[in-house]
């Protein structure tokens, strides 16, 4: 410990490296005391050395204690390459407190080691933690993280915290801040501060930033502004750009238009163009063919968005069987019957179809619950099933009544909608 604090306290970086490489120079020669090899191989480690330099001179060392067999060769510390692996492979297999822990007792204070703690403290919400790491970074000198800060304020809703350090990160030529400010001002509703940023970040190079841009121009109904950026957005290669130019165009209701830029977003990957063009050809039933030909070709992964689309589309066009088979799979999905909207729409447009005891099978199965989860449609499809359960209307709650009945008129108007 003395070592290192004279070492820290005399040299300069340059002088630290010089040092280093005469001492693997002695190592490689031989010839020196085991116990000198470990404690000033241990002192420079700690001292502040590259971390290749470093990694290289342990390995060295550790050659050579093996060499003189040396109890010294099992006390020798990992380098910071090797912590930095061991922290990798434990952030991949999700042991994060176990990483965190390797880092503080490595008891190295590198800006990399800072910066790996400060990352893992924030993913794990430990904000305080972060934050108390992020700024140990900047006190050595890693300027780097000071966008990193601003995330972190910015997280918190310390806005103008999250400003400060997003200005310091741009006086230090972080390009990259310039567009973190302008979406946080965007943010704000500082539209004039927002934008002025944008066209900073698109001036440093940033063409991800034109899709910003287009947006924030939407946002404040500049139309013919956000069209041209969307634009040009799309014309470098954003494919964002393709879905957001499409969702312009659907505000606008020129939905020619948003078919096409929906479609060319679809053929490029984009995850939810698919999602919303078929919104598109539900608003307008007479394109349920466009709408089969379209899942059919793009039905490709068999994801929790996709099989309930897939299952409405098959209902829509009355293919019953392989509707209902489709809907019973996607229920098999974390979380889906908390969606709501999507198993309303499904039971009410079942019972539109006139599949009324496929509507009522579905609703019994004890696995899922529906009865009871959804009564307001449950007691909809008693009432236009009472001639066949009398009994079963006489259980409803006066309180349902309002309910069922907008459930009835839903389901009527459905049944008009999606008739073929």
């Amino acid at each position: 410990e003395w070592l290192v604090k004279f070492l820290v306290s005399w040299c300069s970086v340059e002088e630290l490296e010089s040092r280093a490489d005469r001492f693997m120079n002695a190592v490689k020669k031989g010839g020196i005391k085991d116990s000198y090899a470990y404690y000033m191989c241990e002192a420079l480690s700690y001292a502040g050395l590259d971390a290749n330099t470093e990694h290289n001179m342990k390995q060295d060392v550790k050659n050579y204690l093996k060499i003189i067999d040396s109890k010294f060769v099992n006390e020798i510390s990992d380098s910071e390459r090797e912590i930095t692996n061991k922290v990798l492979k434990l952030y991949q297999a999700k042991n994060i407190n176990k990483a965190i822990n390797i880092l503080i007792k490595s008891q190295k204070n590198t800006a990399h080691i800072l910066l790996m703690l400060a990352l893992l403290y924030d993913e794990q919400k430990e904000y305080y933690k972060a934050e108390k790491y992020y700024l140990k970074g900047i006190e050595s000198g890693n300027n780097d993280v000071l966008i990193n800060l601003g995330n972190l304020y910015n997280k918190q809703q310390k806005y103008n915290k999250a400003e400060e350090y997003y200005l310091k990160a741009i006086q230090n030529d972080d390009n990259e801040a310039l567009y973190n400010l302008a979406y946080l001002y965007q943010e704000q509703k500082e539209y004039d501060k927002a934008e002025e940023y944008y066209l900073k970040s698109i001036k440093s190079g940033n063409n991800d930033t034109l899709n910003n841009l287009g947006g924030l121009y939407k946002e404040q109904q500049k139309y013919d502004k956000a069209e041209s950026f969307y634009l040009k957005a799309i014309d470098s290669g954003d494919i964002d750009a393709l879905f957001n130019l499409g969702n312009f165009y659907r505000e606008q209701k020129e939905y020619d238009k948003a078919e096409e830029y929906y479609l060319k977003a679809i053929e490029s990957g984009h995850s939810y163009a698919l999602h919303n063009l078929l919104s598109i050809y539900f608003d307008h039933p007479l394109n349920i063919n466009k709408a089969i030909s379209l899942v059919s070709q793009n039905y490709k992964k068999n994801n929790k968005n996709n099989t309930y689309i897939f299952a409405v589309i098959l209902l829509w066009s009355e293919e019953f069987s392989k509707s209902y088979e489709k809907f019973l799979e996607w229920l098999k999905y974390d979380n889906a019957l908390d969606d709501k909207g999507y198993i309303t729409l499904y039971l009410s447009l079942l019972i539109a179809k006139n599949q009324r005891y496929k509507a009522k099978e579905l609703f019994e199965l004890p696995e899922y619950n529906l009865k009871n989860r959804y009564k307001p449609i449950w007691y909809a499809l008693m009432t236009l099933m009472q001639d066949d359960f009398p009994h079963e209307i006489k259980k409803m709650g006066g309180e349902l009544q309002e309910s069922v009945d907008e459930i009835l008129i839903e389901i009527e108007k459905l049944q008009k909608k999606y008739a073929l």
